[in-house]
């Protein structure tokens, strides 16, 4: 009977020392997800993680705020139903993502007001233990795109303004040639009529810089 409740106060105290250790790594888990989710919500980003299919099983707070739709009603949806038909591509194409490291794709997304909104998106593959999935980081690429758009618009405009210019560099030079060529005809004659000495000085001043005029 002794050796049998020895057998049962180890059995015991094993039994005590199991739970304890289930317990310490039922805390230290809680204490990892409750860091996850911290990291997760507090992203800068948006974050979506999805399933191999490409549907969404989670989304964090800046997700939600891109596209003003809530958490809730993003789970489960296909992420290609918010790919604007503006789009380059229409999904993720999950069979071309590498195996290791992330492949980076420019697209429109559509906001739950149904404007467009352009993002860059980093995309991998992860593990999940028992799947896998696909965790795609999207940032909102708006204010990118709107300053390019910028530099477009001013190059097209400086642009614009320099062939005016030239235009009207031509039109003033073709305006100016006309009467010029008259004035210098008019001139060259005068210089063949009886004139003093200061006068034909002045005369050839002033062909030269007609001549000048006419080089412009």
């Amino acid at each position: 009977g002794l050796r049998i409740r020895s057998r049962e106060k180890s059995l015991s105290n094993q039994v005590d020392d199991l739970d304890a250790t289930v317990s310490a790594q039922d805390r230290e888990i809680r204490k990892l997800e409750a860091r996850y989710q911290t990291l997760f919500q507090s992203a800068a980003d948006a974050i979506f993680v999805l399933s191999f299919p490409g549907r969404i099983l989670e989304a964090n707070a800046e997700a939600t705020h891109l596209l003003g739709i809530d958490a809730y009603d993003l789970a489960g949806r296909a992420f290609s139903e918010l790919i604007s038909p503006q789009s380059e591509i229409s999904s993720l194409d999950i069979d071309s993502l590498p195996a290791s490291g992330s492949r980076t794709l420019e697209f429109q997304m559509i906001h739950s007001k149904g404007k467009d909104i352009p993002v860059v998106a980093r995309c991998r593959i992860v593990d999940f233990g028992e799947s896998q999935g696909i965790l795609a980081i999207v940032r909102d690429n708006s204010d990118t795109v709107r300053q390019h758009n910028q530099i477009v618009e001013a190059m097209n405009k400086a642009e614009q303004a320099n062939r005016s210019k030239t235009q009207f560099l031509a039109n003033m030079s073709h305006e100016i040639r006309t009467p010029l060529n008259g004035i210098m005809g008019m001139l060259q004659l005068m210089e063949f009529t009886a004139l003093s000495e200061e006068q034909g000085e002045l005369i050839r001043g002033a062909l030269v810089s007609s001549n000048r005029l006419t080089q412009l």
